[in-house]
């Protein structure tokens, strides 16, 4: 997600836990706190090697509460693990499904759609 964020031309702020452990909301508030212009929270939901499994719920209020968009990798989760997209205010969520490149199904609220670049899906 980093490298895409990147690509698009985002500052990207990285917060980091050790491997095999859950995103520490505590040190995302704190991320958000010190950087008031951030527009998407990013984060992984459950790790895959690991099976380790972040708090969406409690890290997509985090994002509301910062006027921030929720983006949720749910490679791992989604249709496994509890995912309530509309209750928790998830914007966007990504699932890999196995198949071709690209072949991927989950779910994109208004709000993205309202911010995504006028170049978005084109290639450079």
């Amino acid at each position: 997600m980093r490298e895409n964020a990147l690509r698009m031309g985002a500052k990207v702020v990285t917060v980091e836990d050790d491997f095999g452990q859950p995103v520490d909301p505590a040190k995302v508030e704190a991320a958000l706190a010190a950087n008031p212009q951030t527009k998407v929270l990013a984060f992984v939901h459950a790790e895959t090697s690991t099976g380790v499994r972040s708090d969406a719920q409690s890290l997509c209020a985090l994002a509301r509460a910062h006027a921030a968009l929720s983006i949720v990798d749910a490679v791992t989760s989604l249709g496994g693990i509890a995912l309530a997209v509309d209750d928790w205010g998830i914007q966007q969520t990504r699932r890999q499904c196995g198949g071709p490149c690209y072949w991927t199904m989950g779910s994109r609220s208004v709000p993205v759609w309202g911010r995504l670049p006028a170049k978005f899906g084109e290639s450079d």
